[in-house]
């Protein structure tokens, strides 16, 4: 009797009683692992597989609206799908699932853009200064309907 026990990685791992081995098969890389003694080894092939059945081509993200440009290169993906970049000094770092919701994959295209969005926000926010300062200075001109009433009645 097949036992299912795990789904690691996109494979699901299943256990043989009648022979008490491990089987794993992956439907992305149409394979299958048969006869492996431990669990533990069933994953560590499936681990060793991925890695020499993948090419990882780099490429680059950029910090999305509101994060910044930071242009960083992705360099590869680690067992728990968090990517890997290079910082500025050339050191692999994690980048995590909830920094990497902040980048996106880099185009020169999407770059002016972002140069173009940080070109206006920083023209809205000096005209919302300008705004503001402008209320501020002329508060006292404005006589508000409700406060000439009281002065009326």
């Amino acid at each position: 009797m097949i036992t299912e026990v795990d789904n690691y990685r996109g494979w699901v791992i299943s256990f043989n009683t009648d022979q008490e081995t491990f089987i794993a098969y992956s439907s992305v890389y149409d394979s299958e692992i048969k006869g492996k003694v431990s669990y533990a080894a069933t994953k560590k092939y499936i681990d060793d597989f991925i890695k020499d059945n993948s090419e990882f081509k780099p490429f680059y993200a950029i910090g999305a609206i509101g994060s910044g440009n930071e242009k960083i290169k992705i360099i590869g993906i680690r067992k728990d799908n968090d990517f890997v970049f290079e910082n500025d000094k050339g050191e692999k770092e994690r980048l995590s699932s909830h920094n990497a919701r902040q980048y996106v994959l880099y185009d020169e295209a999407i770059e002016s853009k972002l140069t173009e969005h940080e070109r206006l926000e920083d023209l809205y926010k000096a005209a919302y200064k300008k705004v503001k300062e402008f209320e501020t200075d002329n508060n006292k001109l404005f006589v508000k309907l409700l406060d000439y009433r009281r002065q009326i009645v």
